[in-house]
């Protein structure tokens, strides 16, 4: 029994070094972004099962400081995942919401119902601007346009699709090269914020073998070259976790919407289960997040994000 639980305990270990290792190095190399990958719920448990085996099972001495090392243990890791990872004691932040945009990943959705339930649910968040990525062919993306009435005009430039009832003044790929995507949207918003918005909506590769840093290398070293006004928002499904030395790579300077104003958990894949925040945006100066929601709305694979906009 005891050799069982110190087996445990060094597995136990091994899980915890590896999860802290992921934090610390990040995606900056191929092989560290599965180590960042390991979600923190997985390190908390290995770390309490640790913690149950060496207090209920070895004896002798140093059982006192092991059983001390592993509780210290587990509450940091409980500290970071509460206050650090997902803000569960942040105070709501104050302002007055001048536009809300909304996102949602349709990846895969043939049934006509479940687009029906997708157009529905998007329309009743109430959206000012509300930007759908799909990879739905074309005959697909008419049918759930069909739902977006009651939220203004479309604009489709796929695997995006746009609705709005604010004046769209530009909408045009920015990149589509090698399974990366970018359009750009400049919408006149004005009257709400105060500015011309300049939004760029991203998709990138979901394939896990491809290394994260690169993706956002070569997306970096593409948007160097291009010409377009700078985004004052960036969204979509990066497949990239949020705080990651990949996304900062790919577009430094901006700062995610959770981390102005998102509180409680805050992960947007596998919808059901969702261990990874992977869909993101992104803000520069030019404009501040008042609220930040994750909403299940009970179809597709991803949570929808949420973001109340102020001047």
């Amino acid at each position: 029994m005891i050799k069982m639980a110190r087996q445990g305990t060094r597995l136990a270990a091994a899980v915890v070094v590896a999860w802290l290792l992921g934090r610390l190095v990040s995606d900056r190399y191929g092989w560290s972004q599965w180590l960042l990958w390991i979600p923190t719920p997985a390190a908390l448990v290995a770390a309490a099962a640790a913690l149950a085996a060496v207090s209920w099972s070895e004896t002798g001495p140093g059982r006192r400081r092991r059983v001390i090392a592993w509780a210290a243990c587990v509450s940091v890791i409980l500290v970071y995942f509460g206050a650090i990872e997902h803000r569960l004691l942040r105070r709501a932040p104050g302002g007055l919401v001048a536009m809300r945009l909304v996102h949602g990943s349709v990846v895969q959705a043939w049934d006509p119902l479940v687009l029906a339930r997708w157009g529905e649910q998007l329309t009743a968040l109430g959206g000012d601007v509300t930007i759908v990525s799909s990879l739905l062919p074309q005959r697909r993306i008419g049918r759930l346009l069909e739902q977006f009435g009651g939220l203004g005009t479309p604009v489709v430039i796929w695997p995006f699709v746009l609705v709005t009832r604010l004046p769209v003044l530009e909408a045009r790929p920015l990149i589509a090269n090698a399974g990366l995507r970018v359009v750009v949207f400049r919408i006149d918003a004005t009257a709400s914020l105060g500015r011309v918005l300049t939004v760029y909506a991203v998709d990138l590769p979901s394939d896990p073998t491809h290394s994260r840093a690169e993706v956002a290398a070569a997306l970096r070293r593409i948007l160097d070259r291009v010409t377009s006004a700078p985004p004052d928002v960036v969204v979509g499904d990066f497949n990239m976790t949020r705080g990651s030395a990949s996304l900062s790579m790919a577009f430094p300077g901006l700062e995610h919407a959770f981390d102005q104003a998102g509180r409680g958990y805050g992960a947007s894949y596998r919808r059901g289960l969702p261990l990874y925040h992977i869909d993101h945006i992104l803000l520069a100066d030019s404009v501040r997040a008042v609220g930040y929601d994750l909403v299940d709305i009970g179809v597709g694979r991803h949570l929808v994000q949420v973001v109340d906009l102020a001047r």
